[in-house]
């Protein structure tokens, strides 16, 4: 526990140092707060939210190592990340999904690549996309069905030719 709350605090007082550096550059992050400045052996992690201020702070990296030196913090490298966004929780935002459509071409590329497969638990997950994959046969009947046999508005059915065409 002891070295963690040491980390924290080192993460702390390097947030105030990269802060008070990178204010003149408009950056409206709060390098004190773990999630954006964090201390691992002798390198300093700050994340940023974009990869224009990942550029920007890559390009400050010398000044910035410079002024931790000055405060006396023990870090010698600086390493700098994009955070990853998340949606606000109060929100309640659903994730887009893309239609999956069925592909009898993309299932049967798996059946033929599953034989090669030697890992269990990728052979269970590829069976279940191709599973996935597989058009329902009742429903492409449906679809041929409706697409062979034309419907024509009429009051009395009239019986085909023999080459199936309606008259």
């Amino acid at each position: 526990m002891q070295p963690l709350m040491s980390e924290y605090a080192l993460a702390k007082r390097a947030g105030s140092i990269v802060g008070n550096v990178l204010r003149p550059f408009r950056m409206n992050i709060d390098f004190q707060d773990p999630a954006y400045c964090r201390i691992h052996g002798h390198t300093l992690t700050i994340l940023v939210e974009n990869a224009g201020q990942q550029n920007r702070v890559r390009q400050l990296t010398p000044r910035l190592c410079a002024a931790v030196a000055s405060g006396g913090l023990p870090i010698t490298e600086v390493d700098v990340r994009i955070i990853a966004k998340q949606p606000l929780p109060s929100l309640n935002l659903a994730l887009p999904t893309s239609p999956r459509h069925p592909s009898a071409v993309g299932a049967a590329a798996i059946t033929h690549m599953l034989d090669e497969i030697e890992d269990p638990s990728l052979k269970e997950t590829m069976t279940r996309l191709r599973d996935a994959l597989t058009p329902d046969t009742s429903a492409r009947q449906q679809v041929l069905e409706e697409k062979l046999v034309p419907r024509i508005p009429c009051a009395r059915p009239r019986a085909p030719t023999p080459c199936g065409i309606y008259r």
